[in-house]
């Protein structure tokens, strides 16, 4: 077969910055434009006004690449907004006009249970103040009822010609539940804990043939879990959010999925198809973390709570492996398991709106499947954005940030990165005891508390403040983030090693002893970096037998 090239965009999480969101905001030679706070992206893991551009620059980089087929992978919208899919369908449907096809998958952030949720979101008015805008009659300052998410089917209503349902020109399309796309024919049943409340969702997975030979298994690996006390699932609280259910949650609420996997693998074989898996969440743990060394160190985390654990890869090799693509997280790196002639692996996206932001151009070939990282981080920053952020702060009486200064849309990512290091991951994760140490040491004396070898020169001019950046770089921007480092730094992170990590932390050696461990193994992990997957052997054994 010819060589099959397609794209991967995960969690562009896209806001209209041009749209109605029912408040008057800042105007820009004649155009009103509707911009979240700076104040909410300010602690967020993901920046809101820049996907806008951001979105449509992917889009034209993969246009340009001569690429057709482009795989949405979760969390395509900013919070699953009525007035937001809106948008984004029509955008979507110009691009389809322009050459591009795409297939979506649902995310956390689209769509929400059986009859879905509110929404309160903060803007910035014409002149600079905060606006908080509400999906809810009594919820803010602005009630707008677009504002709202809905849940299945009907928030998938919007993207209905982007995969989740058969198009004319498929050459191929099914659902776990066979060949019929009809909501009825593909509801499954959840229950809650205590078996009282049961609730019949639309599960939203599909496979599709994009070109002659090759299957795309696209699986919605939302899990909305009933809670207990609800006889219908009409109320927001009457299931537990997605967000950090994934792939363990799969295994409970849709074991059908795991079936149906297996299933798809022995036809592929049989019929000598390529087989990539995609859903939103990672089946296996991008950091590598087997040890549990990051529960040890800052205790139960939201990045912790979301990691698959052991069986999700032991199922999913029994079904025969494979490749499969994941975003959710926001990192740039990819993992791989194996058992015996099985293996699976786990590419684990960046997302469009946070550091490091990018997409991955793929090529199917028959020897191998090859990726290419391409990054948004020369993409200009929008100054009127920068205007807008600037007057925000002057109206508070807070000082414009750094980041308000950035050229380029990396600049702004990496700036935006460091300021949330100090305003969400250490004053939330860190225990409260070892705060100030950022501050207070410098590289070579936390190594000395540590009991390690500090390598790196003139290191009395290394800020542990400046140590800890590159950690939380390096751990979300794996080898991309390199680029962010300077060598020498990079060079002493490689060789920071224990072979006794400490169960249980205790003391300010014993933190530091197990976080620049870490940073040493996110250093090396970033230094190892794969982009070409020969298919798994048990596949290739299969086509050599034809």
């Amino acid at each position: 077969m010819d060589d099959f090239r397609f794209a991967v965009i995960a969690d562009a999480h896209f806001h209209d910055i041009e749209g109605d969101y029912g408040i008057t905001g800042p105007t820009f030679e004649g155009r009103r434009l509707s911009l979240r706070s700076w104040a909410e992206s300010s602690i967020s893991t993901r920046v809101f006004n820049e996907s806008h551009a951001a979105f449509i620059e992917a889009l034209r980089q993969i246009r340009d690449d001569g690429i057709r087929d482009v795989v949405l992978l979760g969390d395509y919208s900013d919070d699953g907004q009525r007035a937001t899919l809106a948008t984004l369908s029509t955008l979507l449907r110009g691009q389809s006009a322009l050459g591009l096809r795409f297939h979506a998958l649902p995310g956390n952030h689209d769509i929400f249970a059986l009859a879905g949720r509110h929404h309160n979101k903060e803007f910035i008015s014409a002149d600079g103040g905060r606006v908080t805008v509400s999906s809810r009659l009594d919820g803010g300052d602005v009630h707008y009822p677009p504002m709202y998410c809905d849940g299945y089917p009907a928030g998938l209503s919007p993207m209905k010609d982007f995969g989740f349902f058969r198009r004319a020109d498929d050459r191929y399309w099914e659902s776990p539940f066979g060949l019929s796309d009809r909501v009825e024919d593909r509801l499954y049943e959840v229950v809650s804990p205590d078996g009282q409340s049961r609730h019949r969702l639309m599960d939203a997975s599909y496979l599709i043939e994009p070109s002659d030979g090759v299957w795309f298994m696209m699986i919605d690996a939302n899990v909305f879990a009933p809670r207990n006390g609800f006889a219908t699932g009409f109320a927001e609280d009457a299931f537990e959010d997605s967000t950090s259910a994934g792939w363990n949650g799969m295994l409970v609420h849709k074991p059908f999925i795991v079936d149906w996997i297996s299933d798809v693998q022995d036809r592929a074989r049989r019929q000598g198809k390529k087989l990539l898996l995609f859903s939103h969440y990672p089946v296996l743990d991008p950091f590598e973390d087997d040890a549990g060394l990051e529960s040890r160190l800052f205790g139960s985390t939201s990045f912790g709570q979301r990691k698959p654990q052991g069986k999700v890869a032991a199922r999913l090799l029994a079904t025969g492996g494979g490749i499969h693509f994941s975003g959710h997280l926001h990192v740039h790196r990819t993992t791989r398991v194996a058992d015996g002639n099985r293996s699976l692996v786990n590419v684990a996206l960046p997302s469009l709106v946070a550091f490091p932001a990018g997409w991955k151009s793929v090529t199917v070939a028959d020897d191998a499947v090859r990726l290419q990282d391409r990054a948004l981080s020369g993409l200009a920053a929008d100054l009127r954005i920068a205007e807008a952020y600037r007057a925000e702060a002057e109206a508070a009486g807070e000082e414009p940030d750094p980041a308000f200064s950035a050229s380029t849309y990396g600049a702004f990512l990496s700036a935006h990165l460091r300021a949330l290091i100090d305003r969400r991951y250490v004053a939330r994760d860190w225990p409260a005891v070892y705060h100030d140490l950022i501050d207070r040491l410098n590289y070579e004396e936390a190594c000395a508390k540590a009991g390690m070898e500090c390598t790196m020169p003139s290191p009395q001019n290394a800020s542990f403040r400046s140590v800890v950046c590159d950690w939380y770089f390096l751990r979300f921007g794996g080898a991309a983030a390199r680029r962010e480092i300077a060598a020498e730094r990079l060079a002493t992170y490689e060789g920071l090693r224990i072979s006794d990590a400490p169960r249980d932390i205790a003391s300010e050696s014993e933190f530091l002893r197990l976080f620049l461990a870490m940073l040493g193994h996110f250093a090396r992990q970033a230094k190892n970096d794969e982009t070409v997957f020969p298919w798994p052997c048990e596949h290739r054994i299969a086509l050599s037998a034809r």
